[in-house]
């Protein structure tokens, strides 16, 4: 369900999520958040420091919603911020007729 031929996974759970997203019967289409198009987030560190945020996954789903899709396999200190951020771009991000989720 991605348009592109390879998903490029850098650790073995975005391979999971991949083959999951692939099979799931809500999931319309999927792209890995990699590379010079990827979408960026301002996010605050646990020091509060300003960083840069990429999700991992961008995913359309059938009912018409997005998703912001992050897979987490280590303990990371910054995660809150990361996802506080995320939930206030798609909050942003968010229209009548298009309504993107943090997951």
């Amino acid at each position: 369900r991605t348009p592109f031929n390879l998903v490029p996974c850098n650790r073995q759970l975005e391979v999971a999520m991949t083959r999951f997203l692939d099979h799931a019967a809500d999931v319309a289409a999927f792209a890995k958040n990699q590379g010079p198009q990827c979408l960026r987030i301002d996010a605050l560190t646990a020091e509060g420091r300003r960083s840069l945020y990429a999700a991992d996954f961008l995913i359309r789903r059938t009912n018409g919603g997005y998703l912001l899709a992050e897979t987490k396999g280590r303990r990371d200190p910054d995660v809150a911020g990361k996802a506080r951020a995320a939930v206030e771009w798609c909050t942003a991000a968010s229209t009548s007729q298009v309504k993107w989720e943090y997951l």
